[in-house]
C-alpha cells in the first residue's frame, strides 16, 4: 500500500490511500502518526479502501510530507559516497564505517513536503542536496535482533538531506557532527509504501531499484538501493543498541552515491556545475513498476535580496573565509585557525588512512563491539 498526507478539497490536511490512481482519504483529524500507534497500517488501509471518507484524483493532489517523525536519524549505509568525497574533504574514511552503520540526529522539526519550499540555510553559498531512503518504525523496540529488525518498519520514503556544504565543513572539525550545515530542511515523500509493495524487488541488503535525481530538469544522480552497504536491518539493530526505537521514528540510508553535488566537485572540480540556486529538482526512485512517485520542490530564500552563487570560484571556502562571513553576519567568531588534532597524542587514536576492505560484515558487527573498558569512552 502507498499512504500519503494531502491537501483535502474539504479543508485541512487528511490521510489516504493510494488505489487505481485515486487518493481514498480517511476521515479528518487523523495522522498517519495516529494510523501507526493503532498498530495495524494494512487493516487501516483495507478498511479506507473499501469505506473512504472522500474519494479524489492522485493527479493534482497536493501531497505533504507523510509524516512528521518523532525522531530522525541519518545513517551512512552508502559507504562508496563517503570513498568518493573522503580525499577532496580532507576526511579519510575511518575503518570503523566497516564495523557498525555511524549515525547522526537530525531535525523532525524541518521536516518539509514533497512539494514544499525549500529554505536555503542563511549564509550558505554552497547549497546542496543527498539523495536517500527512509524507513518509518511501525513497531517500537529496544536491543532489536538483526533477524526481526525488518519486522519494525511500517513503510518506506524518499529524503531528501538539504545540505549546506560550508557551514558543514565549517563544523565537523569540531567532532560534533553536523548541526547548522543540516538543520535547515529534510524533505519526506512523497508517500509512505509498505515493505510488501518492494518485496518483489528484493535484492541483497535492499532493494533493486534506481535511485536519480534532477537537478532543473538535468539528470544528475543515479544509483541503485541495492549497492547500500548497511540495510536498514542493520541500522535498526544499532540504533536500538540499549535503547528503544519508538512508532514513528525515522531512519535515513545516508546518501546513494553520485547522490549529492559535493560528489560532483570532488570528481571534476574543473567542470562542476555550481551548487544550487532557485530551481527546480525532482527525485525519483524507480523499478521494474515505479512504487514510488517522483517529488519535486523549490528552492526559495529566507529573505528577500539574499543572493546564492554558483559560481566556481566560490566551490569550498576556506574555514577562514566561513568565519569571516560568521562575522559580518553578526556572530562572534574567535580565531579559526587550524586546531591541533588531540588524537595525535590520544593512545585511542586511529590511524587517518584505511587500507580498503571488504564489504561490511553486516550480520556480524554487534558480537564485534567493544563497548566501555577504555578511557575514551
Amino acid at each position: 500500500m502507498r499512504f500519503v498526507t494531502y491537501e483535502s478539497p474539504s479543508g485541512g490536511d487528511r490521510v489516504g490511500v493510494v488505489h487505481e490512481a485515486e487518493v481514498h482519504g480517511f476521515e479528518p483529524a487523523l495522522s498517519l502518526l495516529d494510523l501507526l500507534d493503532r498498530g495495524d497500517l494494512q487493516r487501516e488501509g483495507q478498511r479506507i479502501i473499501k469505506s473512504p471518507s472522500e474519494r479524489i484524483p492522485l493527479e493534482g493532489v497536493r501531497l505533504r510530507a507523510p509524516l512528521q517523525p518523532r525522531s530522525l536519524r541519518d545513517c551512512a549505509g552508502f559507504l562508496q559516497h563517503l570513498r568518493n568525497v573522503s580525499a577532496t574533504a580532507d576526511m579519510p574514511v575511518d575503518g570503523r564505517h566497516l564495523q557498525f552503520p555511524p549515525f547522526y540526529f537530525s531535525n523532525p522539526a524541518a521536516v518539509i513536503g514533497p512539494y514544499d519550499d525549500v529554505p536555503i540555510a542563511p549564509d550558505s553559498m554552497m547549497f546542496d542536496y543527498e539523495l536517500e531512503i527512509a524507513a518509518v518504525i511501525g513497531r517500537p523496540g529496544a536491543t532489536i535482533p538483526l533477524a526481526q529488525a525488518e519486522d519494525h518498519i511500517a513503510g518506506y520514503m524518499l529524503l531528501c538531506d538539504w545540505s549546506a556544504r560550508d557551514l558543514q565543513m565549517n563544523e565537523m572539525p569540531l567532532r560534533l557532527g553536523p548541526a547548522k550545515g543540516k538543520d535547515t530542511g529534510n524533505t519526506l515523500g512523497p508517500m509512505l509504501v509498505t515493505p510488501d509493495e518492494l518485496e518483489p524487488f528484493r535484492s541483497g541488503r535492499a532493494f533493486d531499484l534506481e535511485m536519480t535525481g534532477y537537478v532543473n530538469g538535468e539528470l544528475v544522480s543515479r544509483g541503485r538501493w541495492n549497492t547500500i552497504d548497511w540495510g536498514f536491518a542493520d541500522m535498526i539493530t544499532y540504533a536500538s543498541r540499549g535503547t528503544v526505537v519508538r512508532i514513528g521514528d525515522v531512519i535515513g540510508s545516508g546518501t546513494v552515491e553520485t547522490g549529492c553535488l559535493f560528489e560532483h566537485y570532488c570528481a571534476d572540480p574543473d567542470h562542476f556545475r555550481g551548487w544550487l540556486q532557485p530551481v527546480e529538482q525532482r527525485h525519483e526512485i524507480t523499478g521494474v513498476r515505479p512504487p514510488f512517485v517522483s517529488f519535486r520542490n523549490t528552492y526559495t530564500f529566507l529573505a528577500d535580496g539574499a543572493v546564492i552563487t554558483s559560481d566556481s570560484t566560490l566551490r569550498f571556502r576556506s574555514r577562514q573565509e566561513v568565519g569571516s562571513s560568521l562575522t559580518a553576519h553578526g556572530y562572534r567568531v574567535q580565531d579559526v585557525r587550524e586546531a591541533p588534532d588531540p588524537r595525535a597524542t590520544s593512545s585511542c587514536s586511529s590511524p587517518n588512512a584505511q587500507p580498503e576492505e571488504p564489504d561490511p560484515p553486516g550480520r556480524q558487527f554487534l558480537p564485534a563491539m567493544q563497548i566501555g573498558g577504555d578511557a575514551c569512552g
